[in-house]
């Protein structure tokens, strides 16, 4: 029997021997079990590594923070120094009240200390 002019006569493709599949599989499944540790060590290396310059951003911040919290700390110091309090009120007018008044009472002559209006 022959075949058309133009068509070339091959044998059918004959499927993988079982040898090769059963090879292939094996150096397959070895890859993979070699290859996956490494993947996953590079991988908890990366995210160490981004932990590690995330402490190091946080540490720079508390740093800043603590500078900060001192700076402030001095600053309410400064304010609520005593004779600075004085010099405040008597800029307002205010006079040392008696016990049980409050801290300051408002001078009805704002140049008399004494709150006689004298």
């Amino acid at each position: 029997m022959s075949l058309p002019a133009g068509v070339i006569n091959r044998p059918p493709l004959a499927a993988p021997h079982p040898v090769v599949l059963g090879r292939l599989a094996r150096v397959a499944t070895i890859t993979l079990l070699v290859a996956a540790p490494l993947i996953t060590q590079v991988v908890l290396q990366a995210r160490g590594v981004r932990c590690r310059y995330e402490t190091i951003d946080l540490e720079r911040r508390l740093e800043q923070l603590q500078l900060e919290r001192r700076s402030l700390i001095a600053r309410r110091a400064e304010l609520l120094a005593p004779d600075r309090l004085r010099r405040e009120a008597r800029r307002l007018g205010l006079v040392a009240s008696d016990a049980g008044q409050g801290p300051f009472i408002l001078d009805p002559d704002s140049r008399n200390l004494g709150g006689t209006g004298k």
